[in-house]
């Protein structure tokens, strides 16, 4: 452990990430340090040396992806996080959000709330090659719609969900079906929103 200090306090800088342990209701912000020196936030370094911990990495901008991939690949941490909720990712193309989502082998649920997610983005989701161990996947808000929805469903390979979120996603009466089969064929669901969408009374 102590070579792994060394290796960090040689790159003065300070990782603008947050890692958020998914362990409440009301998680714990902790800010990734590339240097800390004895005594210097002790939680985050507790966090950052427990490879069991069940955290979530939220990336504020996808610009920062490979800063964060480089301090966890180069062996700074023993954490290998279990989540990322990638943040404004809407700019970005198709294959840097490929790339973003790809980089992690550990992942257990993606967070991509509140970005729109076009035919590209929805391909490269649908192609996640660690895709039956998703058990979270965090939709909300990214502007799917009926046909988004549609393609989502068409090759679905979240098998193993026990949450999915797919509010405000303007999925009207014309997409009930694409949802349908998405929650037939994720049996171990749990939680399911769909609130705010505009099914309707006949949906």
């Amino acid at each position: 452990m102590a070579a792994k200090t060394s290796a960090i306090e040689a790159k003065p800088r300070e990782i603008p990430f947050r890692i958020v342990i998914g362990n409440s209701s009301e998680p714990n912000i902790v800010r990734l340090r590339a240097v800390m020196s004895k005594g210097e936030d002790e939680r985050t370094k507790t966090v950052l040396s427990d490879p069991s911990c069940n955290a979530t990495v939220c990336v504020e901008s996808g610009d920062l992806i490979p800063a964060l991939v480089d301090f966890f690949e180069e062996g700074k941490c023993e954490c290998r996080p279990r989540g990322i909720d990638l943040q404004a990712i809407a700019p970005s193309g198709a294959e840097r959000f490929g790339r973003d989502i790809y980089s992690f082998p550990s992942l257990e649920r993606i967070i991509l709330n509140s970005n729109v997610l076009g035919a590209p983005q929805q391909q490269i989701l649908l192609q996640y090659p660690r895709a039956s161990h998703i058990t979270e996947l965090h939709l909300r808000g990214c502007k799917l719609g009926d046909q988004g929805i549609r393609q989502l469903a068409s090759t679905w390979p979240f098998k193993s969900l026990v949450m999915l979120l797919l509010a405000q996603n303007g999925i009207s009466h014309a997409g009930t079906n694409a949802v349908a089969k998405l929650l037939l064929e994720s049996t171990l669901l749990e939680t399911v929103s769909l609130a705010e969408n505009d099914f309707g009374a006949t949906g």
